[in-house]
């Protein structure tokens, strides 16, 4: 084709394009899209969003720390480690396992250093990443990448994530949500998988347990044939082995592999358990002269009185919570992103309630319905290909499922008439039918 006769197949192809009907857009339209724009806009290199891998919710974890010098050794044999058998009497893995949740439970904050190494590819290269971290009970934490100038923060009580690096332009998102299934902070990162891993050995059988002295420290290292894909979900694995201080019961160390060859490992250096942090920890700093790039997903604190006039009812908690946990911190929105990866409707006047023990966390929601049920699928699903929607369940007056699956946080979801409603977070099976079941209309302060 020439020059010529460009302008006029284009002339005919518009008229062409103009003259077809186009059915107007849904009255969420908008909205759905800038959802999912929100959550599938890249980020650059070097931006003043100081970028994390695909992990879960996101989800980095500092939850995780597994496998110790001994699993190094067997699985990966790297040469030089320091791992020797000790003790005679074999420790369960029950009793691990309970006392690593005794220690998420009541810690009030935690610092350390975070690396996550992962193959790349089929050639076998590994990807390296690292950062120092501090959190705390209240849900606050602060990340800065090694060698990288700036940091993420947030601010639990105000809902709100600062990241900044040396650009002149820094992110400040505010109006998050406590956290899921809606927008909240990345702190997946730091505290969800460790949940995860706490469960998942809660509910392996077959968990074998080995004494070892971890650089300089007795640990207990439990390895088990089970799948957390934590780093990248995408990435197939079958056994996984959790190194365990004994004198913290902190995972330190965590390492998946598949068929015996490395697919990722968690580390947590120069762990302190319940240090004090200045008060300074975790203020933004972000360079002088820079400006904010603001965005506001659309949650505001609130107590009973004040989310039952901005959402028009009163909101539904939970009549038992296991021993410890207290209500944190409540928020509402009139109007906010969908959830499930955009695939549900947009969420209107929604309540959502974090309760917290130590670094534990459980999250309960309620959002209007709509008008088509039939449009809602799990408001929590761990990424947009899930098609398993777990165990039906019937709890508190909703028909829903039940969903407690490897990698994923336990929850419950369901419909009535007019609500869609969440229960989310670090429980057990049992814990989580008898905290969904026990929801009722909020009453009292």
């Amino acid at each position: 084709m020439n020059d010529d006769t460009r302008p006029r197949r284009d002339a005919e192809l518009g008229a062409a394009l103009r003259a077809l009907e186009v059915p107007e857009h849904a009255p969420d339209f908008d909205a759905r899209l800038r959802g999912r724009l929100e959550r599938e806009r890249p980020v650059p290199e070097r931006s003043n969003v100081i970028s994390f891998p695909r992990l879960r919710f996101p989800t980095l974890t500092i939850a995780t720390v597994a496998a110790a010098a001994v699993a190094a050794v067997i699985f990966f044999g790297i040469q030089g480690a320091d791992v020797r058998q000790v003790g005679s009497e074999p420790a369960t893995a029950a009793r691990i396992t309970a006392r690593m949740a005794q220690a998420l439970a009541s810690a009030s904050s935690l610092t350390g250093t975070l690396t996550i190494r992962n193959r790349e590819g089929e050639l076998g290269g590994v990807h390296t990443m690292r950062w120092t971290f501090a959190l705390d009970a209240e849900g606050n934490f602060k990340i800065v990448e090694e060698g990288a100038p700036g940091a993420l923060i947030f601010l639990a009580a105000q809902g709100r994530e600062v990241s900044y690096g040396a650009e002149p332009v820094y992110g400040d998102r505010r109006g998050l949500a406590p956290g899921p299934p809606d927008q909240g902070p990345s702190e997946s990162i730091l505290q969800r998988d460790l949940g995860s891993i706490v469960r998942a050995l809660a509910s392996t059988r077959d968990v074998r347990v080995t004494e070892v002295t971890y650089r300089g420290r007795p640990a207990w290292v439990l390895r088990a044939q089970r799948s957390l894909r934590l780093v990248i979900p995408e990435d197939p694995t079958d056994r996984i082995a959790v190194t365990v201080d004994k004198e913290t019961a902190f995972p330190v160390r965590i390492v998946e592999t598949l068929r015996g060859r490395f697919v990722s490992e968690i580390r947590i250096d120069r762990l302190r358990v319940d240090p004090e942090l200045p008060v300074e920890t975790f203020r933004p700093s972000p360079p002088r002269g820079s400006r904010p790039d603001f965005s506001d997903v659309g949650f505001r604190s609130a107590d009973q009185e004040a989310a039952e006039r901005v959402v028009g009812y009163v909101p539904l908690a939970p009549a038992w919570l296991p021993e410890g946990f207290a209500r944190a911190e409540t928020a509402v929105a009139r109007v906010t992103d969908p959830t499930a990866y955009g695939r549900n409707p947009v969420s209107r006047s929604v309540v959502s309630t974090a309760y917290r023990r130590g670094l534990s966390r459980v999250i309960v929601t309620t959002r209007l319905l709509g008008q088509d049920a039939s449009a809602w699928s799990d408001p929590l699903a761990l990424n947009e290909n899930v098609t398993d929607k777990g165990q039906p369940f019937e709890f508190a007056g909703f028909a829903g499922f039940l969903v407690v699956r490897a990698g994923d946080v336990p929850h419950a979801w369901g419909l009535d008439d007019r609500f869609v409603v969440t229960v989310s977070g670090d429980l057990t099976r049992g814990e989580l039918v008898r905290v969904a079941r026990s929801l009722a209309p909020l009453d009292g302060p």
